[in-house]
């Protein structure tokens, strides 16, 4: 049942959120357990806005990745920075953030580099980093100055979703065709996944309502 998965999920943490979760009152348990379930029918709903990258046809994007590991940022003077890897992204940007938390981004590169040709400590961690890096050891060598720079290279350590044509869905899904569902641009195709997805949440739904009345999910 329902409930009871996402209690023993609770369980699964440990005993100091076994202990927190045992000593709520009914009322906050069920408030617990509902916004479990949310959380979880919201990673559920977003996976289908997932695309995948392709060019022009219809194959893997191979762009390069820019840069966004400090040791990497350093080697790279301020207009190209602007031009090369924030231009790119400030039409997304500008939708999320204010000019000024953009122009930000751009004085925190300077003080990278400032901070690069400056600080002995610094300059030596720097160079030995390398592929095997992780992203958070490598911005915690300047940990609490530089927030807004790597914030910003942290959201270009994730995939922005793009104009992907439909055709490179249904390339993932070929599972679902047959003699009689062969065109990748296939409505009928389409509205399987969506008719999938919505028997799945609507049945969420209702183990949660059920669960909130008292009854067994």
């Amino acid at each position: 049942m329902l409930k009871d998965s996402i209690v023993m999920h609770i369980q699964d943490q440990g005993s100091w959120v076994h202990d927190l979760y045992n000593v709520l009152s009914n009322t906050d348990k069920q408030t617990t357990l509902k916004e479990i379930t949310i959380f979880g029918i919201s990673i559920v709903a977003n996976i289908s806005q997932v695309q995948a990258e392709c060019d022009s046809n219809n194959n893997a994007w191979e762009l390069e990745a820019p840069p966004i590991m400090p040791a990497d940022l350093v080697k790279i003077r301020p207009a190209a920075f602007i031009q090369d890897v924030l231009d790119p992204y400030r039409a997304h940007l500008s939708k999320h953030w204010s000019q000024q938390h953009i122009d930000d981004v751009e004085k925190k590169h300077r003080q990278l580099r400032a901070v690069y040709d400056n600080e002995l400590h610094v300059v030596k961690t720097f160079d030995q980093h390398d592929k095997n890096t992780f992203f958070n050891d490598a911005w915690d060598v300047v940990k609490g100055r530089l927030n807004g720079l790597r914030q910003f290279c942290g959201g270009l350590a994730t995939s922005f979703p793009n104009m992907a044509a439909i055709e490179s869905d249904f390339l993932m899904v070929k599972w679902e065709m047959n003699d009689t569902r062969t065109s990748l641009t296939s409505l009928a195709l389409a509205s399987i996944m969506r008719a999938k997805q919505f028997e799945l949440l609507k049945a969420l739904f209702k183990r949660q309502n059920a669960a909130n009345d008292g009854g067994n999910p």
